[in-house]
């Protein structure tokens, strides 16, 4: 804070002359940084990119278990046809079997 030459802690500070100039002529990220330490937010920075870079694992994880979940949707449906196409298969071969029985029986 008095690096800046400002000192926020009294109820009316002073801002000497050149100071609005130098403050005004500076790039971007300077007046950021700057802002950053009158607010007291700096002090949170490193707090925030740990927890932005965790927020991004979980984000890659939730991604990855999203893709695997509709990945065995479709392995769900697929088995299911399967399974319903052979119940059909071993229906009709029982009405073969019983339609041969029934031919035989009557030849008989």
């Amino acid at each position: 804070m008095l690096t800046f030459g400002i000192n926020t802690k009294t109820k009316n500070f002073l801002i000497f002359q050149g100071d609005v100039t130098n403050i005004s002529c500076k790039k971007p990220n300077e007046l950021t940084l700057m802002f950053e330490e009158l607010s007291g937010s700096i002090t949170f920075k490193k707090q925030y990119e740990e927890l932005k870079i965790s927020k991004n694992k979980i984000d890659e994880e939730r991604k990855v278990l999203e893709e695997r979940k509709r990945l065995i949707k479709s392995d769900k449906d697929t088995y299911k046809k399967q399974k319903e196409e052979a119940e059909k298969y071993e229906q009709l071969q029982a009405n073969i079997i019983s339609s041969k029985t029934q031919r035989y029986l009557v030849e008989m």
